[in-house]
């Protein structure tokens, strides 16, 4: 029971996260969660969202890459191939099921007082899911199915979930697009953990 007590903390943040977000999702109407997120905007949380918001490029999974480029194989192949396959997933979702659906500042083009935080480039198309977020939870479960560390693996899910909330502050997506992106990106690392279980059974 105490060898499996490493992964506790970062589910019970994850469980959080899911449970809470569930229930915004279906109480709150669209938009709604990003107009109030809107209106706390300040100075210092411009620059810590524009921060925070790289754990979500895919340059994270790159460094991952690196980290575990000598090590064991299987655990560079379980990296490759959830990147690779969220990323699918993801470009499925935005450019051919959803296509057409509109980001915050498209959706939101009328309203005169929609704070933008400055030096951000805004987009008008392909809201659902958010990409940042699908990537930033992928990376985060990786490193708790990989790395074993309790608070390595509780740092990366507690930045997964604040690089989600930056996609909202930086009204890039709605929180829909958010939650969807992070059971996205859970459901391709778990899908990564079970190919390289698939493997090694071959």
């Amino acid at each position: 029971m105490e060898k499996a007590a490493w992964w506790y903390p970062s589910l019970i943040l994850y469980l959080m996260f899911f449970l809470t977000g569930s229930w915004l999702v279906i109480l709150y109407p669209k938009g709604e969660i990003l107009l109030y997120i809107n209106q706390l905007n300040h100075p210092w949380l411009d620059t810590f969202f524009r921060l925070i918001t790289f754990f979500g490029d895919g340059f994270v999974f790159l460094l991952l890459i690196l980290v575990y480029l000598f090590r064991k194989l299987k655990y560079l192949i379980m990296i490759v191939f959830t990147g690779v396959w969220q990323g699918i997933l993801v470009y499925l979702f935005k450019k051919v099921m959803f296509s057409g659906s509109l980001r915050p500042s498209k959706f939101f083009e009328q309203l005169e007082n929609l704070y933008l935080v400055p030096g951000v480039e805004v987009h008008s198309y392909h809201s659902f899911p958010s990409g940042h977020t699908t990537t930033a939870f992928s990376v985060a479960l990786l490193i708790l199915l990989l790395s074993r560390n309790r608070w390595l693996s509780l740092v990366a899910m507690l930045m997964a979930i604040l690089a989600g909330i930056s996609r909202v502050y930086l009204v890039q997506h709605f929180f829909m697009d958010v939650y969807a992106g992070s059971l996205l990106g859970v459901f391709t690392a778990f899908s990564g953990y079970w190919f390289i279980g698939w493997v090694n059974a071959k």
